[in-house]
């Protein structure tokens, strides 16, 4: 996660203030079209495959987790992501949503991060392929070059319906996002 902080950094001296899970979802958004076996839902017995990112973000309500929908999440800019993001929970957790906002999703992303969590299991919302559970930043010790390195973390684990998403599939949507994260400004 350290490339994802410095690219806060970088973004809050520009006057733009987003949250590590604004900056998690614009990698996820644009990592889903990259990697399009993994942007699907079930409709039926047929596999629909998105050619946008219908992101699902998870909001703890008063009354249960529901996870509103940021269509095209891929196209909006980080800034306009955030706002986007921030306007959904808001409105999720004073029960303002509509309807149409809690479907199209593609895949959700679950981040248990803000309560301290550093990894968990997330259950995927029918009839997307695929949720994306991701825990705290943390300070980790790495080996880098044979010496020890401080690093920031994130656990992420991916759930797929392997009626739709391939396990090799998931694994390179895995290993994509990496990739992405370790340069998230270049996106």
């Amino acid at each position: 996660a350290d490339a994802l902080i410095e690219w806060r950094k970088e973004l809050a001296t520009n006057g733009i203030k987003v949250s590590i899970n604004d900056l998690l979802s614009f990698v996820i958004a644009k990592t889903l079209v990259m990697q399009a076996k993994v942007n699907v839902t079930l409709d039926g017995s047929n596999i629909q495959h998105h050619n946008t990112a219908n992101l699902c973000i998870a909001v703890a309500t008063d009354d249960g987790l529901i996870a509103p929908v940021v269509m095209a999440a891929n196209q909006h800019s980080v800034e306009s992501l955030s706002k986007s993001i921030a306007d959904i929970a808001q409105r999720a957790q004073s029960g303002k949503l509509k309807s149409s906002e809690l479907t199209g999703g593609s895949f959700t992303l679950s981040n248990l991060g803000m309560y301290g969590i550093d990894g968990f299991q997330a259950i995927i919302n029918p009839p997307q392929g695929a949720i994306l559970a991701a825990g705290a930043v943390k300070e980790q010790v790495m080996a880098k070059d044979g010496k020890a390195v401080v690093k920031q973390c994130i656990t992420m684990n991916l759930s797929c319906d392997h009626r739709i998403i391939d396990g090799a599939d998931g694994a390179a949507f895995l290993q994509a996002l990496k990739k992405n994260l370790d340069q998230p400004s270049s996106l």
